[in-house]
């Protein structure tokens, strides 16, 4: 039966769809732009501070263990606070991710480095190991609650078969005002008073964002409706005793307790504020849990390529474009709005091709993309170099388009919110661990040789994605 949004006054589906959307992509709009005025700056800030290899490792070590502590907070917010309350602690959370990074570009000395008498970053002082692990800490924290936020309202908009439009229109979204917050960034970053301004615009905008969200019926309701009585195949009348072959892979999803087993409604009925039975997922059952689709391995590694293709991939780029932030401000703008156009074109596309096709098709373009990216190491900026960086974003973008197709299709057809948490434990905790374990061997060695090493490793690792069934 349909579930009415409480307080609707209109049943139709224009009228049921019209908050959400207009939720979701006001959260997501902000945010994105939050992130680009520093936060995508801070591997690159690391390195103009004068550190090197090894405190970028630290610093990602430090924002996935961050990201792990804050999930408990996270779902007990989600399910027992307001989403207005949701919301506003995900952008004071933000807030302090933009900020910290501005205060350190702003004033650089109070990081002690250089580190050493000498100067050599290799010896970086405590105070400034101190407070890259807390800058790492305080975006772990962030990003928990804005990944976890938004993926929620995500998987709650899906339909049947749309995960591949949805998401397409997703990054249309985000890549607009991410680039918009990048922009804004590069040129702040080269200016002496800039980091100061950013915060003080920081600030501004999620005031603003929060005064819109406030207006917004429905906000008062918690994001996820928490379990009204342990659910088990005998006494919930929503699960059938006889799973069909395209669920039979998550069964061992059903067998953990705390995870949520209610089959999504359909996004026409699903109200913004109503989403599966979701019982709080502790971190034991989290690391426990596996299914037949070979999630787990996937989760494990996907947490290290994230940050391969973002942190180190940004580096990379900074490098080749001689260490400019407002270069690399514009050549990140530049190769967003062109992909904005073909996620614009597949959106749709990859939802009606057949999705094993698709997704291996996705996967040796991304293993390509690694290789280029080995290749363009040590070179110089030329219309060579810019042809490989068109082709790197090509291949890495049509993969985590297919990727996440198959990812909110898993999620919507087995465990709901509880399918998204399973991913943020397991792949946090293969973040924190690996690179931590990465920090010692990658400072012992050049950017340039630390850069290779990690693409090779990459590369010879990407074909695991092909066991994401």
């Amino acid at each position: 039966m349909p579930v009415r949004e409480p307080g609707c006054g209109d049943d139709t589906p224009a009228a049921s769809r019209a908050r959400p959307r207009q939720l979701f992509y006001w959260f997501l709009a902000s945010q994105s732009l939050l992130i680009g005025l520093l936060p995508f700056y801070v591997p690159v800030l690391v390195f103009d501070l004068g550190h090197g290899m090894r405190e970028l490792c630290l610093l990602i070590a430090a924002t996935g263990t961050g990201f792990l502590l804050a999930l408990g907070p996270w779902q007990r917010q989600a399910q027992g606070a307001s989403l207005g309350r949701l919301l506003t602690s995900s952008f004071l959370w933000q807030l302090a991710a933009v900020s910290l990074p501005a205060l350190l570009a702003w004033r650089p000395g109070i990081t002690g480095v250089p580190g050493s008498p000498t100067g050599d970053a290799s010896a970086p002082s405590l105070t400034a190991l101190g407070l890259i692990l807390m800058l790492g800490l305080t975006i772990g924290v962030a990003n928990a609650f804005f990944w976890s936020t938004q993926r929620t309202l995500f998987l709650q908009r899906l339909g049947e078969n749309n995960a591949g439009r949805h998401y397409g229109n997703l990054q249309i979204v985000v890549g607009a005002f991410l680039k918009a917050g990048i922009l804004i960034g590069g040129w702040a970053l080269a200016t002496t008073a800039g980091p100061l301004l950013l915060m003080v615009l920081a600030g501004i905008t999620t005031i603003v964002t929060l005064k819109v969200l406030a207006s917004i019926q429905d906000i008062d309701e918690p994001l996820l409706a928490p379990a009204p009585f342990p659910v088990s195949p005998e006494t919930s009348p929503d699960i059938s005793p006889d799973i069909s072959p395209e669920t039979s892979a998550d069964t061992s999803l059903r067998a953990l307790p705390g995870i949520s087993h209610h089959p999504l409604p359909p996004a026409s009925s699903r109200s913004l504020t109503t989403s599966p039975t979701s019982p709080h997922l502790g971190f034991a059952t989290a690391l426990r849990w596996h299914d037949n689709n070979r999630s787990r391995e996937i989760f494990l590694l996907d947490g290290l390529f994230l940050f391969l293709e973002s942190h180190f991939w940004t580096l990379a780029i900074y490098t080749l474009l001689g260490e400019s932030f407002e270069r690399l401000g514009a050549a990140s703008v530049l190769l967003s709005v062109s992909f904005s156009i073909l996620f614009w074109l597949l959106r749709s596309h990859i939802d009606r091709l057949p999705a094993n096709r698709i997704y291996l098709f996705a996967t040796v373009l991304y293993i390509l993309s690694w290789l280029l990216r080995w290749w363009l190491v040590g070179t110089e900026a030329n219309w060579v170099s810019a042809l490989g960086l068109v082709a790197v974003t090509f291949c890495s973008l049509y993969f985590r388009l297919a990727f996440n197709k198959r990812f909110f299709d898993h999620a919507r057809r087995s465990g709901g919110v509880s399918y998204l948490l399973a991913k943020s434990y397991q792949s946090q905790l293969a973040l924190a661990l690996g690179f931590a374990l990465a920090a010692f061997p990658l400072g012992l060695v050049s950017r340039d040789v630390g850069l290779s090493t990690l693409w090779l490793f990459a590369a010879a690792a990407a074909p695991l994605y092909m066991r994401y069934r």
